[in-house]
């Protein structure tokens, strides 16, 4: 409702500023325009995010006063819930922390079409194990605005097609926000997906390395036990967790090998057709004929399954 003139002041989000010139849809300046008509407006101080309300008020102090409030309030509503994530190598060392993983990002892009594809994109990314958030979108360059709000909210800059305005690149540099540029919105979806994907807890498989059979337990004065054993196969290296097996029952599991030694030799690995001498950390109850596999605990990169 209302008339918009030239010369008046407005405020809409955290933009403000006078109207310097309004376009009709033909892109032909008018002097004025009243309800349900469609306008280009010149003289915001930054672009405003699409579905932003504008007033008109009396004045620019204060017009810039209430942009600055309400800047300041988005500012406190992304800052909670946020964890200090400044780039994806921060997001991929906070993962196992034990709180849902989530992934903060502001969009900049340079027309609505395009933002309103990112939003939908990214808005469905995102499981019961991870989440990405997004901050703030908005239309036009990269501003300082913008950097304060991802240092605050702790999260990343995606800028679309866009440039960064002012010192928005010498301010993000200072406070360590991560601005990632591109022009395609598959490499948007590509990049974020990966970055979901390293925060998912990895699968873990434990793959047996070798298997071998104690022939003998020798004891050792201020060493303890040591099982003289053979290695049937593979290759036993000193850094392998153990199994050890007794007629068919595990007697001990996830211990490591404390020490593997060949004749009077401390030595890091003994290969198949090999004896050696195994000591266990933790666990001197090794017997005769016991059999011992050594494996390792290798973790597979998970995808992100999207509903």
């Amino acid at each position: 409702r209302g008339t918009l003139r030239r010369g008046s002041v407005l405020v809409c989000g955290p933009a403000s500023g006078k109207v310097r010139a309004l376009l009709n849809d033909r892109g032909k300046q008018i002097k004025e325009a009243g309800p349900s008509i469609p306008v280009e407006v010149w003289g915001f101080d930054e672009v405003p995010a699409a579905g932003d309300r504008f007033y008109e008020v009396p004045s620019l102090p204060r017009a810039k006063t209430i942009a600055d409030e309400t800047m300041k309030l988005r500012q406190t509503e992304g800052r909670q819930d946020s964890r200090r994530m400044r780039t994806l190598e921060d997001v991929f060392a906070r993962r196992g922390e034990g709180d849902v993983p989530e992934l903060n990002v502001i969009i900049r892009a340079d027309v609505d079409g395009s933002l309103d594809a990112l939003k939908g994109l990214l808005g469905k990314y995102g499981t019961d194990e991870v989440r990405l958030t997004i901050r703030h979108a908005g239309v036009g360059p990269v501003t300082d605005s913008d950097v304060l709000l991802a240092d605050t909210s702790n999260a990343i800059i995606i800028a679309f097609r866009v440039t960064m305005a002012g010192g928005a690149k010498r301010l993000a540099d200072d406070r360590g926000v991560d601005i990632r540029r591109y022009k395609v919105i598959y490499e948007v979806a590509d990049d974020m997906r990966k970055a979901l994907e390293g925060l998912l807890t990895p699968d873990e498989t434990k793959e047996v390395r070798s298997t071998l059979t104690v022939r003998d337990v020798f004891r050792i004065s201020k060493v303890g036990p040591v099982a003289g054993c053979m290695v049937n196969d593979g290759t036993a290296i000193r850094n392998h967790l153990v199994r050890l097996m007794r007629d068919g029952v595990v007697v001990r599991e996830g211990s490591k090998i404390s020490s593997l030694r060949r004749f009077k030799d401390d030595v890091r690995e003994v290969r198949a057709g090999m004896e050696c001498g195994v000591r266990i950390e933790g666990f001197s109850d090794v017997k005769p004929g016991d059999v011992i596999e050594t494996y390792e605990i290798v973790k597979h990169a998970r995808k992100l399954e999207m509903a």
